[in-house]
């Protein structure tokens, strides 16, 4: 056994026993991969299809049909090479990556299967481990690989003890998926770097090490955001049940998991497992294409599925409701959003054009936990009543907006006690199962072409270098700008009076270069007329940015600096939100103390 002993670790590198048991009894009952569809012509009588390009040329493309749906895909993968002709598809929404066997979906159906299995089926006869050995190997396992399977999991799930050091590192109200991000990237140094990725014994250690050990660093994230002591995990408990243990278990008294709540989280994390070729899954199959050890690649998935588009909807969805306050509401917020001064969370998918199951089995999870005792969220009945009303309004159905996921799942974690904070870390807990089976997949079936999509270029064409000293000594050249008329009383240049041509306070100037000379700044100073008892010293800043701005030396929304390399934005971006008379300001300085600062902003002496 080898050991990484530069970082101290002594943990194997290769599996033990229990896991290589698993590994034959694994390959021995499952099918052989499936390899990635080979560069074809027309010879063989497979269906092609023809392009014609602008100048007459024509190109012969293969056909290629899924084993299940009735899409057609067009195989472009020799287009450049043969014809310098590239597609052009921002988002990816009409290609495909990669070929998989994993997660099938029917946006139109309204059908999510894993490896063949209806998720809905999965979620009431199954439970999370069985589910993550189903996506990985693609089969159900046979009893006894199934009781292997879980106790390795469990073996695995304690972590090194210095890598709970990152946590003590972490400030106070640090965001629980940014804890979660470093600390799975940081896994990668407590086992030999870099991977051997050809070594398959290897990569099912490090696949089964980081589906083991996310509960466990999970619980860490939320015990340190709540300041609470670590727990660990227990080898009679699930996976589910481990979970809500580490999480929520106190020194102070006693413990027990609630079954019904062991259930909830067990189906969440079946219903988020995967979801096909999702922005997170592709950011973890495009770090893999480099090379990168399974643990940069989930961290990468995990950075992915933080942003509001795509992890963070749930959360939107709780903030919308408690937005519309009762039930009364939502006939007035229906009608805003009919009005589109207000957006819909929860409803409609990129995919689904029908309803998504998973929502529905959320929302039976829902009815489930209320109907049991547990003290009923008005939140529920709110989004039932939401519902109702959109599925019964033909603006949502000719649109075909229906509750996602997202809709309910934010509910019920809320009722079992999970913070909002933690809504996407638990959505990565889930799919972090799924990210490791598309990593998996795509190295097991050599699909590791490193991703590398061209771009549609439209910035400047070629051009000579000019220095900063001759862009510089061509506009002190310029003719200086046409004398500013001055105000004819003080009342006529109030803030008040010009609320949409003064950005917000918040906005600061800084000198960055004091050899720039005082007088070309001194040209766009407000008169000390103008500082008089209407301005305090953050109005006339923004009057100093704004008079820069309207001599065409910079544009609104761009950063300062470009034009102008003595002037930075530093605190905010500009946006559309202006200054309001009617905001409290910071306190008033001095008529002496206004008059020191511009001195020294004419000066050249950097300010804040």
């Amino acid at each position: 056994m080898r050991e990484n002993e530069a970082n101290g670790n002594t943990t194997p590198v290769h599996s033990n026993q229990k896991h290589k048991e698993i590994a034959e009894l694994t390959k021995a009952s499952l099918p052989p991969p499936q390899p990635l569809p080979s560069k074809g012509s027309d010879e063989g009588g497979e269906e092609m299809a023809t392009l014609t390009l602008p100048d007459g040329r024509t190109h012969k493309l293969r056909v290629l049909k899924p084993t299940c749906g009735n899409q057609t895909f067009i195989d472009i993968r020799d287009l450049l090479s043969a014809t310098n002709a590239a597609t052009f598809d921002p988002g990816y929404s009409s290609s495909a990556s990669c070929c998989s066997a994993i997660t099938y979906i029917d946006g139109d159906k309204g059908t999510c299967l894993y490896r063949g299995y209806p998720v809905h089926e999965l979620v009431e006869k199954s439970h999370f481990e069985e589910v993550a050995y189903l996506l990985m190997y693609g089969e159900v396992p046979a009893e006894n690989v199934r009781l292997m399977f879980e106790k390795q999991l469990k073996s695995e799930m304690l972590v090194h003890e210095r890598l709970k050091n990152f946590f003590t590192e972490f400030l106070t109200g640090a965001h629980p998926m940014a804890m979660l991000a470093t600390v799975v990237a940081a896994l990668s140094s407590f086992f030999v770097d870099p991977m051997d990725l050809n070594d398959a014994e290897e990569r099912e250690l490090a696949i089964i090490r980081l589906i083991a050990k996310m509960p466990t660093i999970v619980g860490m994230c939320y015990k340190t955001a709540v300041g609470e002591p670590f727990n660990y995990p227990r080898m009679h408990m699930s996976f589910a049940e481990n979970l809500l243990y580490m999480m929520f278990a106190r020194p102070l008294e006693e413990y027990t998991v609630d079954p019904l709540h062991a259930k909830i989280v067990d189906a969440f994390l079946i219903l988020h497992a995967d979801h096909e070729q999702n922005a997170s899954t592709s950011t973890v199959r495009t770090a893999g294409s480099s090379r990168a050890n399974p643990y940069a690649c989930v961290a990468a998935g995990i950075t992915a599925l933080w942003g509001r588009a795509h992890g963070g909807a749930n959360e939107a969805v709780i903030k919308m409701l408690k937005e519309i306050g009762d039930v009364s509401g939502v006939p007035d917020f229906v009608q805003k959003v009919k009005d589109k001064k207000v957006r819909l969370m929860g409803f409609g998918h990129r995919i689904y054009k029908n309803y998504d199951p998973r929502a529905i089995a959320m929302r039976g999870l829902c009815r489930q936990l209320f109907e049991a005792g547990t003290q009923r969220d008005p939140l529920f009945d709110l989004a039932m009543a939401l519902e109702e009303v959109a599925l019964s309004d033909d603006y949502f159905v000719k649109r075909k907006l229906y509750p996602n996921v997202d809709f309910y799942s934010g509910i019920v974690l809320r009722a079992i006690g999970i913070p909002q904070e933690m809504f996407t870390v638990m959505f990565a807990l889930g799919r972090t199962v799924g990210w490791l089976s598309h990593w998996k997949e795509m190295i097991q079936e050599q699909q590791m072409k490193i991703c590398r999509p061209r771009q549609l270029y439209v910035g400047p064409t070629e051009r000579a270098y000019i220095s900063p000293a001759e862009i510089s000594a061509e506009r002190l050249r310029a003719p200086s700008p046409p004398p500013r008329s001055e105000p004819q009383s003080e009342e006529s240049v109030s803030i008040a009076r010009q609320p949409s041509d003064i950005p917000r306070h918040r906005t600061k100037v800084v000198i960055e270069a004091p050899s720039i000379e005082s007088e070309y700044i001194n040209e766009f100073m407000p008169t000390e007329t103008e500082m008089s008892k209407h301005f305090d010293f953050h109005k006339v800043q923004a009057m100093v940015v704004k008079r820069l701005s309207s001599d065409r030396r910079s544009t609104r929304g761009e950063p300062l600096g470009s034009p102008f390399p003595f002037i930075r934005q530093s605190e905010s971006e500009w946006d559309d939100h202006h200054f309001n008379p009617d905001d409290p300001a910071p306190q008033t300085p001095t008529s002496r103390e206004r008059l020191d600062s511009l001195s020294m902003l004419s000066s050249g002496s950097a300010g804040g």
